[in-house]
């Protein structure tokens, strides 16, 4: 079981075998850990997150103050920090009728005071270039479908100076304890970029790089946010080895390197039959960057982030037009994100790659476009509603800080557990999900088994359950008949769907400090235990 080659078999299977009539078994003591719980899931964001927080957002609003609420979702990442897009951008840059212009970054500023009065955190992209900083280099759109962006700085010096600005405003506007917890990227997939440009991306890079340290060497500054390895191995050779555009000494200052996988990309959504989105592919390429990454032990102990993922790309599609992309609404989702938190670990745990941060590519805009489960890519729906996707980071949220060894946990397979420690409480995830199901009816039984527990002693305990019955908005909606608006749902509807359900429950220890608690999952489902300590 723990021979590399066995690991990474389960790791990038999806079991298929039926453990019905079977009772998997899963065994832990609270008092033998396996590692910290560094919660690398909670970050999410979007395209349009400057607008999502203007005051007259009241999706916005909602979202912000149930992420705080729940603590489920600390960074956030958004495009258009510098760009002119009346809606998306930060519009930084106010022009005069002479001609001549000034900086304003209160839009930017008010966005990232809101981050912080909710208890988060952004990410903040170095780009794009505002109307006037820039020369087009040529090269057209991306095989995502987005604007290739392709050009360079029509004048560095006033490219620089437009980032310094920025950093001096920041620094005066939250001071730069607060912004070392922030993270600062160049860019967002330059993967377009003719081959023959990618220097022009380099010498951004340098630049941004140069700016961001030279206020603070505790900011930490990184990207490249690509999506291909064979663009990613191009900028890790430049930044440990090549030549730095401003210093003209070796290499650049890296402390993340940043990289996007979707479940599905490209041009999948045109072609049948759709495959369906799988957690392997997400262990298996990061194996893949493990071993790229490990060739440069000049990033040896530079942080790794996927702060781009999703089921699958293309968010703007929606269920009308591909009803497979129901998985984005149901329960599939939140079961996928639990899946890939576990498979991450094992990674982690067997292989030494640790990623330090996984980041969901969706927010709010079905709830600001007041249209109910259209299947975007997004954490709440029409009417202020969670989508499941939401409930299953709220459930990843009340995980303790510590991680404890397991046996019986096969990562990948289609019963898995993560069992967390803290001082007071005892919790776990158990969950029933492989990808490829098509008959949901069956149910599956688990024997949870706890030791170091105090001996003879009566524990209360929480079960929170997530499938198509409990804590599932859109099964919900369903049986309300799946109105299109959210107008059409009554008052009740809303308070039921934004609760959190759970049954309160008792448990003892027995007189060897054991206990154990025996679980039948459907398939598709997974069940959340917050057990009282003292």
């Amino acid at each position: 079981m723990d021979k590399i080659i066995i690991v990474f078999l389960f790791l990038l299977s999806s079991c298929s075998i039926s453990t019905k009539d079977q009772k998997t078994v899963f065994t832990m003591n609270i008092g033998e850990k396996s590692g910290q719980n560094h919660y690398f899931w909670k970050a999410a964001g979007h395209d349009d997150l400057f607008g999502m927080t203007e005051e007259n957002n009241d999706a916005g609003k909602y979202i912000l103050s149930r992420i705080k609420e729940h603590q489920s979702v600390v960074y956030a990442r958004t495009h258009y920090t510098f760009d002119d897009d009346p809606v998306r951008g930060g519009n930084v840059v106010v022009r005069h009728p002479d001609g001549t212009y000034h900086f304003d970054f209160s839009r930017v500023n008010h966005t990232f005071r809101s981050y912080v009065a909710h208890g988060m955190k952004p990410i903040i992209e170095f780009d794009f270039f505002p109307k006037g900083f820039a020369r087009y280099l040529g090269g057209g759109r991306n095989i995502e479908g987005f604007n290739a962006r392709n050009a360079e700085p029509s004048d560095w010096q006033k490219w620089e100076n437009l980032l310094r600005a920025f950093m001096e405003n920041l620094i005066a506007e939250f001071g730069k304890e607060e912004m070392r917890t922030w993270y600062y990227e160049v860019w967002n997939e330059p993967d377009g970029w003719p081959a023959e440009h990618l220097p022009v991306f380099y010498h951004l890079y340098d630049v941004f790089a140069h700016v961001v340290k030279s206020y603070d060497e505790g900011f930490r500054a990184g990207g490249p946010a690509m999506f291909h390895f064979h663009t990613l191995k191009p900028f890790l050779d430049h930044v440990t080895s090549g030549t730095n555009f401003v210093t003209g000494e070796k290499g650049s200052p890296v402390d993340f390197i940043s990289y996007h996988i979707y479940g599905l990309s490209g041009g999948w959504v045109n072609t049948a039959p759709e495959i369906v989105p799988q957690v392997s592919r997400f262990s298996a390429e990061l194996l893949w960057m493990q071993r790229l990454l490990i060739q440069y032990k000049e990033l040896n102990g530079v942080e790794f982030h996927l702060n781009e993922w999703g089921i699958c790309s293309h968010y703007d599609k929606t269920v009308k037009e591909f009803p497979r992309l129901v998985y984005r609404n149901s329960e599939f989702s939140p079961l996928f994100l639990t899946k890939l938190v576990d498979c991450i670990y094992a990674l982690e745990d067997h292989h030494q790659f640790k990623t330090s941060m996984i980041l969901y590519w969706g927010f709010s805009m079905e709830d600001e476009r007041n249209v109910m489960f259209a299947g975007n890519r997004d954490l709440t729906t029409g009417g202020h509603t969670p989508k499941p996707m939401l409930t299953g980071y709220e459930f990843l949220s009340k995980l303790q800080p510590d991680r404890l060894k397991v046996n019986g946990n096969l990562p990948g397979a289609r019963l898995g557990i993560i069992p967390t420690v803290g001082n007071d409480q005892l919790a776990f995830i158990v969950y029933n999900f492989n990808e490829t199901d098509d008959d949901l009816s069956i149910k599956d039984a688990v024997l949870v088994n706890v030791e170091g527990l105090p001996a003879d002693t009566k524990m209360n305990y929480r079960v929170y359950i997530l499938d198509r019955e409990h804590n599932n908005t859109h099964a919900l909606w369903l049986k309300a008949g799946a109105p299109e608006s959210p107008d059409q749902l009554p008052e009740s509807w809303f308070k039921k769907a934004n609760r959190l359900e759970y049954a309160q429950k008792t448990i003892s220890s027995d007189q060897s400090g054991r206990t154990s608690f025996n679980v039948t999952l459907p398939r598709h489902s997974m069940q959340l235990f917050v057990i009282d300590l003292k």
